[in-house]
């Protein structure tokens, strides 16, 4: 069974988004090491809850080359956003 992860880079309430952003570093490393086959990643725009409104710039931060990256879209009737993910390990 291949297992994935999806982190939106959430802003616990009180915390800098910065803090977010390295959670979300942290949690794509962990993964790797767990072993789960793919981590993803979304874009949102004004939401003050969410930092991760760049998937580009997350993936940059986790170390994951342009070519692994994979922008994917999701259907309207679920959202309006792109999703991305990663293969890991």
């Amino acid at each position: 069974m291949k297992l994935s992860v999806l982190d939106q880079s959430v802003v616990s309430a009180g915390r800098p988004q910065d803090e977010a952003i390295r959670n979300t570093v942290a949690l794509a490393m962990q993964c790797e090491v767990w072993g789960y086959d793919r981590f993803w990643v979304s874009e949102h725009h004004s939401l003050p809850s969410l930092a991760g409104t760049a998937p580009e710039v997350l993936l940059a931060a986790m170390g994951v080359p342009r070519s692994f990256s994979t922008p994917t879209a999701m259907p309207q009737s679920v959202s309006r956003n792109k999703w991305w993910n990663c293969k890991l390990g």
